[in-house]
């Protein structure tokens, strides 16, 4: 587990995606901590219920022509 010697904190959360971007190209991958954050919602699905597993079969087959 020599790896964990390597790991340590540092991010810090930063608004702006191209500092973000810059900060984790600069990284060497040992480093945590929250890198972006933003104030848009996550995606949430349309629908209010849960569809059926025949609803959702329903999406994925394939009508012969």
């Amino acid at each position: 587990m020599e790896y964990k010697n390597h790991v340590r904190p540092g991010f810090e959360a930063t608004g702006d995606r191209r500092e973000a971007f810059v900060r984790l190209l600069d990284d060497d991958q040992f480093t945590t901590g929250l890198l972006y954050r933003n104030d848009k919602p996550g995606w949430r699905p349309d629908r209010a219920e849960p569809e059926s597993l025949d609803d959702i079969a329903a999406h994925f087959s394939v009508e012969a022509r």
